[in-house]
C-alpha cells in the first residue's frame, strides 16, 4: 500500500508540472518534476524514470536552457535503450538532433539524426516523426550549403506534416521553404510558396503564421524594389521573430 501510494504521489506531482507550467510558474514546474522523478527512481520505475526525464528536457529546452535539457534528454535516450522502447528512443534522437541543430551544432545534430534514421523504418506510419527529421536534415544541408538538396528535404518534411494533418507545422514549414526560395532569389516561387501557406493559416485562424506570411511578402516586394523607404534588414529581424 505505502509502495501504491508513493507511485501515486509521483504521478500526482508529474501532472502538476503540467499546471505549473500553464501557468508559467517555471520554478515550481522543476521543483514538482525532480520531486517525481525522485519517487520514480527510488522504486525503479524506469519508464516513469524515462518520461521523466524527456519531459524534463523539454521543459529546459523550451526556456531556452538548452543544455541542461541535452542533459536530461541523453539520460532518457539511455533509459529507452535499456528498456527496448524503440518509438520513444526514435522520438529522442530526433529531439535531440533538433535541439542541436538550434544552436548550431549541425556536426551534432547530424550525428543524432543518422541514428533517427535507422530507426524511422520500424515506424514509417509516422508522419510526424518523419516530418522532423526531413526539416533537420534540411537545415544540416543549408548548413553545408546545398540548398537543392535542403529545399528538396523541406519539401519531404511537408509533405509527411500533410499526412499527419499537423496543419500548424505544415503551414510553419512552408514559410521556411519559401524564406530559402527568397534567400535563393527565386522571389515566384517564394511567392507561390506563401499562397498555399496562407490558405492553410486562415483556415486554422493561426494568426502568428498569417503575420510572418505578410511579413515574408513584404520582404520579397522590399527586395525586388516595390516598395520604398524599408530597411531590409528590419524586415529580416522580423522574420526571424514572428
Amino acid at each position: 500500500i505505502y509502495l501504491q501510494d508513493r507511485l501515486t504521489e509521483a504521478k500526482f506531482r508529474q501532472n502538476m508540472t503540467g499546471c505549473y507550467t500553464s501557468l508559467n510558474q517555471m520554478s515550481e514546474a522543476e521543483h514538482a518534476l525532480l520531486k517525481a522523478l525522485e519517487i520514480y527512481t527510488e522504486y525503479e520505475e524506469e519508464f516513469a524514470v524515462g518520461n521523466a526525464l524527456a519531459e524534463m528536457g523539454n521543459m529546459y529546452i523550451n526556456q531556452g536552457r538548452f543544455s541542461d535539457g541535452l542533459v536530461q534528454y541523453t539520460k532518457a535516450l539511455g533509459i529507452y535503450r535499456k528498456t527496448d522502447l524503440r518509438m520513444n528512443e526514435y522520438r529522442v534522437l530526433f529531439v535531440i538532433a533538433d535541439t542541436f541543430a538550434k544552436i548550431g551544432i549541425y556536426k551534432e545534430a547530424e550525428r543524432y539524426l543518422k541514428q533517427a534514421k535507422l530507426l524511422s523504418h520500424d515506424f514509417e506510419n509516422y508522419y510526424y516523426g518523419l516530418a522532423r527529421m526531413y526539416n533537420i536534415s534540411s537545415q544540416i544541408k543549408v548548413w553545408k550549403g546545398e540548398r537543392d538538396e535542403a529545399v528538396e528535404d523541406l519539401k519531404e518534411a511537408i509533405e509527411n506534416f500533410n499526412a499527419g494533418e499537423q496543419d500548424f507545422q505544415e503551414a510553419n514549414h512552408l514559410n521556411k521553404l519559401a524564406y530559402i526560395y527568397i534567400e535563393m532569389n527565386n522571389s515566384e516561387k517564394a511567392q507561390r510558396i506563401l499562397k498555399k501557406s496562407m490558405v492553410i493559416a486562415k483556415k486554422s485562424e493561426e494568426k502568428g503564421l498569417m503575420l510572418r506570411i505578410r511579413i515574408l511578402n513584404l520582404l520579397i516586394e522590399a527586395l525586388d524594389g516595390n516598395v520604398e523607404n524599408v530597411n531590409i534588414q528590419n524586415i529580416l529581424n522580423e522574420v526571424q521573430d514572428a
